[in-house]
């Protein structure tokens, strides 16, 4: 199931998001069409985690293979709140695969 996704400029930031069903994941892909590293921060809404996020990175760095990156924490939503937050470096022409556990 796709999920509505959204950036602030498209053209520098693109962000498509997917439920899996199957295992209730909710799947990222972060595309940096930039030559330069970007942090940013993720609004997940109406998603309260199960745990840390997945990482996957395919980039300049390694062209041959899709590579695993250390686990990234989600902010639970706060009080009042439905939405989870999760603050990375999206590295320059890089392609990230989020993966989120949901509740």
């Amino acid at each position: 199931m796709a999920l509505a996704s959204t950036s602030a400029n498209r053209g520098v930031l693109s962000v498509y998001g997917a439920l899996r069903t199957a295992d209730n994941v909710v799947t990222v892909v972060v595309i940096n069409k930039t030559y330069g590293d970007l942090t940013a921060t993720l609004s997940l809404a109406n998603l309260t985690p199960n745990g840390a996020a997945k990482i996957f990175l395919y980039s300049n760095a390694n062209l041959a293979a899709i590579v695993a990156q250390p686990d990234l924490t989600v902010t639970p939503p706060a009080t009042g709140s439905t939405t989870s937050t999760l603050s990375t470096t999206f590295f320059a022409q890089s392609i990230t695969l989020l993966v989120v556990p949901k509740m």
